[in-house]
């Protein structure tokens, strides 16, 4: 049970946003009368240090030693990696000096114990009030290992168990189920084995692979091990690197790499022609978040554009690029990426194909915001999912979802703090129920 002292400093939090959810409060986390109040990040660096350090091993990040030496190290090297590479654009464009910038980087370390990479990425020396701004940044460090979990089982098992977001073919199956457009299922591959969508064994089910397909591990994150193969005829297929190949030769490729991990097939999708000039090879998605309120309806409160440049063979950058969706219109913000983080990083243009983003209105976005409410409300058992949505060219599919989605991009892209964000008083209930 929480201490009166903080579950007190919490109601106060939460009823003062939730009386303000439709108001962005500034950064500056400050109150009317000019006093501050707690930031929603903070409360969930507070509520993961008092709930979520179980560590498995002396090692472990969550253990002792883990929270008192390993971190403090690895973000000191952080220090001084962000340092050596963003201290001069930002000396040369905002006219602040080096001691000013590691400084600051010490002061997130030690009294706010947040990654000193968030003073470039969120370009906190922008903001009026300084570094008290961060109380409001919610980072992938707590949601990631253990607040997010704690916060899921907040929820009832709704299915006797919680349905697997990381196992894709399971995801998959339950969307469909659901009605839900979903980018189906070919079949699975795994030690050697070939498991096909239909339920058939024969060697006839290999004809439905006569097409462009997608490949990546069942269980894997992002973009890791994704491979692609274009149909061009008569058994035959070329990937990713032009080079033709044929039918044996790719499933005897597929085959003995799903020995070392289970692999899944699919159709590969394309892009709605109201995007496609943003990518040329890859699928890009829509990464929206949902929260459930004190009534277990979702609410959309952050959307952007994603587009994995380690997925386009014929660009020199394999960075991440994103770019915020307006909730209410559907208008692309500026492009930026998840490497470059000096003050002027950002795009109206394309740094590859040239195409606008910037004011671009993606006509499509009630549908995609609705599809992910509609996914929400079959997941009810996760308070927060980062879902992955494609806009094809029959409409929106669902990629996958992300039961433990990265916040750190996420504001970058958006240039607003999660504690400015509507996700600030959705997260704060839980937190709440959390903290009781």
């Amino acid at each position: 049970m929480a201490d009166t002292s903080f579950h007190t400093a919490l109601s106060t939090r939460i009823d003062s946003q939730s009386a303000n959810a439709g108001q962005l409060r500034h950064p500056s986390g400050r109150k009317p009368d000019g006093s501050r109040q707690p930031g929603i990040g903070a409360w969930c660096r507070e509520v993961y240090r008092r709930s979520c350090l179980r560590p498995k091993s002396l090692f472990d990040p969550a253990s002792p030693l883990g929270q008192r030496v390993l971190i403090p190290a690895y973000y000191a090297i952080r220090l001084a990696f962000f340092t050596v590479r963003d201290w001069y654009p930002v000396y040369r464009q905002r006219g602040i000096g080096l001691l000013r910038q590691v400084a600051a980087q010490w002061t997130l370390m030690h009294r706010y114990r947040i990654d000193p990479s968030v003073y470039y990425s969120s370009q906190l020396y922008e903001l009026p009030h300084g570094l008290a701004a961060c109380e409001d940044y919610v980072g992938r460090d707590e949601i990631k290992n253990g607040l997010m979990k704690q916060l899921h089982w907040l929820q009832p098992k709704v299915y006797g168990k919680r349905v697997s977001l990381g196992d894709k073919a399971l995801f998959t199956r339950h969307c469909v189920a659901a009605g839900l457009p979903v980018a189906r299922v070919i079949a699975t591959v795994s030690h050697g084995a070939w498991e096909f969508a239909d339920g058939g064994g024969h060697r006839a089910d290999f004809r439905s692979l006569d097409r462009d397909i997608f490949v990546k591990p069942l269980w894997g994150r992002g973009a890791r091990g994704t491979e692609w193969f274009t149909w061009i005829g008569k058994d035959r297929y070329s990937d990713r690197r032009g080079r033709e190949l044929s039918r044996a030769k790719v499933l005897r490729h597929l085959t003995t790499r799903s020995k070392k991990e289970p692999l899944l097939v699919q159709p590969r999708l394309t892009n709605h022609s109201e995007i496609a000039d943003l990518a040329r090879d890859s699928l890009m998605v829509f990464r929206v978040f949902t929260c459930l309120d004190e009534h277990q309806q979702p609410h959309v409160t952050h959307a952007m554009l994603r587009i994995l440049g380690k997925l386009e063979p014929s660009w020199s950058q394999s960075v991440e690029y994103g770019a915020r969706v307006d909730l209410a219109t559907g208008r692309l913000d500026q492009l930026c990426d998840d490497y470059h983080f000096a003050p002027d990083d950002w795009w109206d243009r394309h740094p590859f194909t040239g195409a606008q983003v910037a004011g671009r209105i993606v006509t499509q976005w009630p549908k995609i915001a609705a599809l992910a409410k509609d996914g929400h409300r079959v997941l009810i058992d996760r308070t927060v999912i980062g879902w992955d949505i494609a806009l094809t060219r029959n409409g929106p599919v669902i990629i996958e979802g992300n039961a433990y989605p990265d916040t750190h991009f996420l504001q970058r892209v958006h240039r607003q703090l999660i504690g400015d964000s509507p996700l600030a008083p959705l997260l704060g209930l839980h937190l709440m129920r959390l903290a009781s």
